[in-house]
């Protein structure tokens, strides 16, 4: 049986953003005998993507940690992350994203016990933090607690960064990472480019051809033949003055 590995609460933030040309199939991943957890502290949900442009399915979790400052609840959330964070990787042996408001500023990694406890507890399963800088920003302060951490680093060879926008003071993390290359068959178009005076230059070139020369002015000559020069004439002088781009 398929059922969500966690979906506690509402999910408060989630930072997937998704192609439709990625994925072919999201479904929540598979338990496998998950311990599922009914917390108040923090909200979450995982999903498993599989696609035939990644090397393999991927687990994604979106995490929602609100800003407590009781110590037991941030130990409880640390604890019950690792859990599920060991679980996962014990029963699926996927590549794992995990992405959120973890509400644990990074940037006091050496000045805070708890968020020490925080950083080691999730390195030790294997999972690095791709974001860096702060994540966000007030008048009075800076700070990182958005982040995105893959157990995965090697498989994904990701790109990560902070877009900065006016709509939140939180900003968006991303995290772009290769897919397969299904040599798909292109196609490619040309753009024709004419100046705006064309007629004006055709009707100056075929003046400057004596086009009226070349002509057969015989009476019982074949049309055609004077078409063919006529055309002949003016589709040079057409390619003379349009530029291409493929």
């Amino acid at each position: 049986m398929t059922r969500p590995i966690v979906k506690d609460g509402e999910l408060g933030v989630s930072s997937q953003l998704l192609t439709s040309r990625l994925v072919s199939n999201i479904s929540p991943a598979k338990s496998l005998g998950m311990i599922f957890l009914n917390s108040n502290i923090w909200e979450s949900m995982f999903i498993r993507i599989e696609s035939n442009l990644l090397p393999q399915s991927i687990i994604i979790g979106s995490i929602y940690r609100p800003p407590s400052q009781l110590q037991a609840d941030k130990i409880t959330f640390i604890e019950e992350l690792s859990q599920i964070l060991n679980t996962l990787q014990h029963h699926s042996h996927l590549p794992i994203l995990l992405t959120g408001d973890f509400n644990f500023d990074l940037l006091k990694l050496h000045h805070n016990d708890t968020i020490t406890q925080f950083y080691n507890s999730i390195t030790s399963l294997g999972f690095d933090p791709q974001i860096t800088l702060p994540t966000r920003t007030t008048d009075t302060s800076h700070t990182l607690i958005d982040n995105i951490f893959t157990n995965s680093f090697t498989t994904f060879s990701p790109i990560s960064g902070i877009l900065t926008s006016p709509i939140s003071d939180h900003q968006l993390c991303f995290m772009r990472f290769n897919v397969k290359n299904l040599n798909l068959n292109n196609k490619y178009i040309t753009l024709k480019n004419r100046p705006h005076n064309l007629h004006e230059l055709i009707k100056t070139d075929l003046q400057n051809m004596n086009i009226m020369q070349q002509m057969d002015h015989n009476p019982d000559t074949d049309p055609s033949h004077n078409y063919t020069i006529i055309h002949n004439a003016i589709s040079s002088t057409i390619d003379k003055h349009t530029t291409t781009k493929t």
